[in-house]
């Protein structure tokens, strides 16, 4: 087993908002050597309760698995559910409560770096009328270029 890519995903499930609660099954399915493998958590926040199934994969080449994407699903004290998918690039992605605040209709503010361009700053909101072709929420970004200031 890689040590150094088990520390890793363990800080990237911290950084993400899931403190090491997910540390010992995650260790537990690197050890058996799935070639995938999914870890679930449950979180209750005011406004409803939260499922997070974090996916993870072993790499093709040498002892290294990645942290894909979460399927998440927000069901509301009223019974209406909202469920995105949610994908995390070098184990970085929207973190735990950035998740539930999106699905809880709330804008985030996030870094982002689009490729050959470098990085930019935005505020993201889903938009519960329009989905991708995957069947996601679509992900609208608002930036500076968009027009949108905070100062004024």
């Amino acid at each position: 087993m890689n040590e150094e890519n088990l520390k890793f995903l363990q800080n990237a499930l911290k950084y993400n908002g899931f403190g090491d609660s997910l540390d010992a099954e995650l260790e537990k399915n690197i050890r058996a050597g799935h070639l995938q493998f999914m870890l679930v958590h449950f979180e209750e926040f005011i406004g409803g309760k939260m499922q997070y199934n974090l996916y993870f994969s072993k790499g093709n080449q040498h002892e290294m698995y990645f942290l894909n994407k979460s399927d998440v699903l927000l069901t509301k004290p009223d019974g209406r559910e909202f469920g995105r998918a949610f994908y995390f690039e070098n184990g970085k992605g929207f973190t735990k409560k950035e998740v539930y605040n999106l699905l809880d209709g709330r804008s985030v503010n996030k870094d982002f770096e689009k490729p050959g361009e470098g990085k930019y700053n935005a505020w993201v909101k889903l938009d519960f009328e329009r989905n991708t072709e995957g069947g996601n929420y679509q992900m609208r970004r608002f930036h500076e270029n968009y027009g949108y200031d905070l100062e004024k």
